[in-house]
């Protein structure tokens, strides 16, 4: 499939995202740390995430620390603006409004056909698809990061089933704490 990019929509959303980078300190320093450590040179992330301003510069934290990134956003919430954006800074996006990539699951093997690396999963839901259809990429998983919700207690922190919890109960290792 010939994916275009919309060079209106990607303007758009270039320009909120670039707005809420200058509210995003912390993710400037982030980057600049993951830029400085090379931790991330040459892995391949993907991200399932709500598709919106902050995710984007979560994705090009990464891609400018040297990965190869990949998005996706699930098609009843899919951010034209920012889809559009990010297809144009070079990050895969499997995503469309109105559906024409597929449904969910259909765009959730698109993305688990990149063989991520490190999956960033809020929800759970290409994890749980990872663990049905591709246990070759759990395996190369260490860890898996659930913030704040009762499904945590499902797949557990580990992806390996192995169960490891935070110390303060709950499900709240950060992205970046990992990462850093």
């Amino acid at each position: 499939m010939t994916i275009t990019i919309n060079t209106d929509l990607a303007t758009a959303g270039q320009k909120r995202i670039e707005w809420a980078n200058r509210a995003m300190g912390s993710m400037r320093t982030v980057e600049q740390r993951l830029i400085q450590s090379g931790v991330l040179r040459g892995k391949n992330i993907g991200v399932s995430l709500v598709l919106e301003p902050k995710t984007a510069n979560l994705a090009m934290a990464f891609k400018n620390a040297g990965a190869t990134v990949s998005v996706l956003g699930r098609s009843t919430g899919a951010d034209m603006e920012i889809v559009n954006a990010l297809r144009a800074n070079d990050i895969a996006v499997f995503a469309d409004a109105d559906g024409a990539m597929g449904d969910d699951i259909t765009i959730q093997r698109q993305l688990l056909d990149t063989s991520p690396d490190i999956l960033v999963d809020d929800g759970a839901y290409v994890t749980r698809l990872a663990h049905r259809e591709y246990p070759e990429l759990i395996k190369k998983y260490d860890g898996c990061h659930r913030r704040n919700h009762q499904r945590c207690k499902t797949i557990t922190n580990d992806a390996r089933g192995r169960g490891v919890t935070n110390p303060r109960g709950g499900c709240e290792w950060g992205i970046v704490k990992i990462l850093v």
